[in-house]
């Protein structure tokens, strides 16, 4: 059921959207399936791979509302306000 629905919402979505959330799709299958074999990133590969996601997100053009209209997620509210974003980016680098 899950399945059909995540492949659903990706055929709506536009080309580079479409391309955005399939290869994200990739990062977190790769990386369930890593610490599924015991293989866990240390928190500074896991902080670079998360702060990676957010500015490709950011580098998104229209996409974002594609993928905010599909993937009704109520996290995305949190990408929305630049101040906690600009926070969380930092903390992300340290």
């Amino acid at each position: 059921m899950l399945h059909n629905q995540l492949r659903s919402a990706m055929n709506s979505l536009g080309e580079e959207a479409k391309q955005f959330a399939k290869e994200f799709v990739e990062a977190v299958v790769k990386l369930h399936t890593d610490v599924g074999q015991g293989t866990n990133p240390t928190l500074k590969e896991f902080k670079a791979k998360l702060l990676f996601w957010i500015e490709k997100y950011y580098a998104l053009s229209a996409a974002k509302a594609d993928i905010e209209k599909h993937f009704s997620i109520p996290s995305f509210s949190y990408f929305k306000n630049e101040q906690l974003m600009e926070r969380f980016r930092e903390l992300l680098r340290d």
